[in-house]
């Protein structure tokens, strides 16, 4: 997928910006709260009518304005997407494309995007929710239809919760084989993107061996893992029956797809406990270009990836293989960086003609060789 344009209007503290991406890697220079992660904020509510920094959506609507709009020219192999999302202070957000109005799950489905936010945290080091949803994302893309079992579940589980924290057991039974019901289906899914996740992990892995300059070593020893929720080698119908006991004394269900996670793993262990903080990114960044071949094997086209401060704690080195992993993987990404990495980001994407560089400076867009 290609983005051929974007504008926003009233959207946090832009009046009006327009961006025309020409290169499949755009990277977004700017100080402090110049708008940088508000562009990268406008493709994901394209994609899924909501921030990805969790804000109410009135939140993003321009202080003093009625409204915001964002409008994206797209081509998605051969077709054409004019998207246009519009939000005003008293309705909730309206999506068209092609002149069409369109709900949440369809345009997800038509408009795909990844989105991570990084500077101090990354995915190796945040919640286990950011993992299953990063899961859950992939499973989505698989099959679109597994978003009803995923809120069926979510019911069942806040109805058991509710059950086990009011000491109420007599409809404890009926609860609790609707989770399993629901709850094995999700596991299923998830088991089954997460085996083709891990092969294409492993493969990512081994290709840093080949890129032909110097990478740290103990990059070429991650793998990541699939945890279910519960032991392995029982049965969720098992586990819930085995910890019943101390889910009424706790007040809430402690076992199930709920506690699913990924596990990144080192030959010392969890990597979490151990690696630098440019590992930590790096990993985390294959997975998001794991997750982006996954998806291309499924759909003949690549998502947008959209990475907020991927470059915080990168060291030099890192810094050229992070550029050229972006490369290979192929697909339309943006991504930002404060302005202190202006000038070695421009030396560095020198030498790579698939990169452009856009600063941003008094809500004005620019390439680096218009500065």
């Amino acid at each position: 997928m290609i983005i051929k344009s974007l504008a926003v209007a009233n959207l946090r503290s832009f009046s009006y910006a327009a961006l025309t991406p020409e290169k499949k890697v755009n990277i977004i220079v700017g100080n402090n709260n110049a708008g940088k992660t508000t562009l990268l904020e406008a493709l994901s509510i394209a994609s899924t009518l909501k921030s990805f920094k969790k804000s109410v959506s009135e939140d993003y609507i321009k202080y003093g304005q009625k409204g915001v709009k964002i409008s994206i020219n797209a081509i998605k192999c051969t077709e054409n997407l004019q998207i246009v999302i519009e939000k005003s202070l008293n309705s909730s957000n309206i999506a068209r494309i092609n002149g069409k109005l369109i709900g949440a799950k369809k345009i997800s489905t038509l408009f795909p995007t990844i989105s991570l936010s990084f500077g101090t945290e990354n995915i190796v080091n945040q919640p286990a929710e950011l993992r299953r949803n990063l899961i859950d994302w992939g499973v989505f893309h698989v099959k679109p239809e597994s978003l009803n079992t995923y809120q069926n579940y979510t019911k069942c589980l806040k109805q058991r919760n509710f059950l086990l924290k009011s000491k109420k057991f007599a409809e404890i039974d009926y609860w609790t084989e609707q989770l399993i019901s629901h709850g094995v289906l999700i596991t299923d899914l998830r088991k089954n993107y997460c085996s083709t996740l891990v092969e294409t992990y492993a493969c990512h892995i081994e290709k840093l061996k080949t890129l032909g300059f110097d990478i740290h070593q103990d990059l070429t020893h991650i793998c990541i893992g699939f945890y279910q929720g519960w032991e392995s080698n029982i049965a969720l119908a098992e586990a819930l029956d085995k910890n019943l006991v101390q889910d009424k004394a706790l007040g809430y269900t402690r076992y199930g797809p709920h506690k699913a996670d990924l596990s990144f793993l080192s030959n010392n262990g969890e990597l979490k406990k151990h690696a630098s903080m440019s590992t930590l990114v790096i990993s985390s960044l294959i997975l998001m270009l794991s997750q982006c071949e996954v998806f291309h094997v499924k759909h003949n086209y690549k998502p947008i990836l959209l990475i907020d401060d991927l470059f915080f704690g990168i060291d030099d080195l890192n810094l050229k293989l992070v550029i050229k992993l972006l490369i290979q993987a192929k697909a339309t990404c943006f991504l930002t960086a404060p302005d202190l990495y202006r000038d070695k980001l421009k030396l560095i994407c020198s030498k790579f003609p698939e990169v452009d560089i856009f600063t941003i400076k008094d809500q004005k867009i620019s390439k680096t060789t218009e500065d």
